[in-house]
């Protein structure tokens, strides 16, 4: 019997390839280094906030909430930084984008005041949502001051969109003092300190109704203990000490 004998062939790795591959880690390497010292330049440094639509947050808010000291404008993180921002109540939406080679510019959508809130004898204006944005030292001139406490939730928020709707009326802006009530069919707003009672819902008809009756009532100089708007059907007018 004859031995056997078995031969293995090693592949071969052409040397042009074992070049390109070599050429190829040179090159992620010192790009590598690159990016870094690109990321460390001085030049690079954010320096410079531009910052638009901010009303209410002050730009030094701004500056601290990003607190972009000694960060790139190669490796800044836009996201990171505009959520950042959201800790201000104030802040509704952000636009950022990075200007080379050392600035941001800012853009800021503010949220809109729609009432004032009354919160253990303190004034805090609010959103739409009835979120607190600022305290206030006194009561504002254009905006009525809700005093249905938040522990109230669901006649608190019915206050908040009655607040909506009376700033989005042009007529009635300005014109209301104060929104009360303990629960949501008990709502009223107060004008001229004149209690009109709205309950909860359908408030753009019943502002409407309200103005209308409203000039009536002027027109025939009707003395008026309280108005009540709560009824779809008929709107209810108590003369003050039975004068009509």
């Amino acid at each position: 019997m004859k031995k056997q004998t078995v031969t293995q062939e090693r592949t071969k790795i052409p040397v042009k390839l074992i070049l390109v591959l070599t050429l190829l880690c040179a090159v992620s390497v010192l790009s590598g280094l690159g990016l870094f010292k690109l990321a460390k330049a001085e030049s690079l440094m954010i320096k410079n906030l531009y910052i638009e639509g901010n009303t209410h947050i002050e730009d030094s808010d701004v500056s601290r909430l990003l607190d972009v000291n000694g960060q790139s404008i190669v490796t800044a993180d836009m996201d990171k930084l505009s959520r950042r921002l959201f800790i201000s109540p104030w802040v509704k939406k952000v636009y950022m984008r990075k200007e080379l080679p050392n600035s941001l510019a800012i853009r800021i959508v503010e949220k809109v005041p729609v009432a004032a809130a009354l919160d253990k004898d303190v004034i805090y204006l609010v959103d739409e949502n009835g979120i607190k944005l600022q305290r206030l030292g006194r009561k504002p001139e254009e905006l009525p001051v809700i005093k249905i406490t938040g522990s109230n939730k669901k006649a608190y928020l019915e206050a908040i969109k009655l607040s909506l709707a009376i700033s989005k009326n042009p007529k009635m802006r300005g014109m209301v003092e104060e929104i009360d009530g303990t629960k949501p069919e008990d709502i009223s707003i107060r004008i001229n300190g004149v209690p009109v009672y709205v309950g909860f819902g359908d408030f753009d008809r019943k502002l409407t109704s309200y103005i209308s009756l409203k000039d009536e009532i002027v027109k025939r100089n009707i003395p008026v203990d309280y108005i009540d708007l709560r009824f779809s059907h008929r709107l209810i007018v108590k003369p003050l000490k039975g004068d009509i």
